[in-house]
């Protein structure tokens, strides 16, 4: 009994970890896709990152770093952007997990998150 709670508690924390940079293990969502507005995004969450044309779908998150905020594939940062509904402005939104800049579109580059592990394609300054 007391192995099958130890592999039971180890399957768990495994499952965590997996889980750290999203919550989203239904479904898919459009964060990194092309838009030009919000509503081109995930519906009723959806914002249109158009610093750099073509604009980033994304969404809005808790705060940078925060385990599951953000969709699988993607991480929750603070960033200087602008979006099709507000001017330039520090927003926590989620945007695309990578590892280096050729995971990014072009204009944007893959850089460490503000608070917290990971990665994220974010405008390029």
């Amino acid at each position: 009994m007391r192995k099958h709670a130890v592999g039971f508690l180890l399957l768990m924390a495994w499952s965590l970890v997996a889980l750290g940079c999203g919550n989203d293990l239904d479904g898919e969502t459009l964060i990194g896709a092309p838009c030009a507005e919000d509503s081109d995004c995930d519906p009723g969450a959806g914002v249109c990152i158009t610093t750099v044309e073509p604009g980033l779908c994304s969404q809005s998150c808790d705060r940078p770093g925060a385990a599951q905020s953000c969709p699988l594939g993607a991480y929750c940062d603070e960033q200087q952007v602008e979006t099709a509904t507000e001017t330039e402005a520090k927003m926590t939104l989620c945007f695309p997990a990578c590892d280096r800049d050729s995971d990014c579109r072009e204009g944007y580059a893959c850089n460490g998150v503000s608070e917290g592990p990971g990665k994220v394609c974010s405008p390029k300054k």
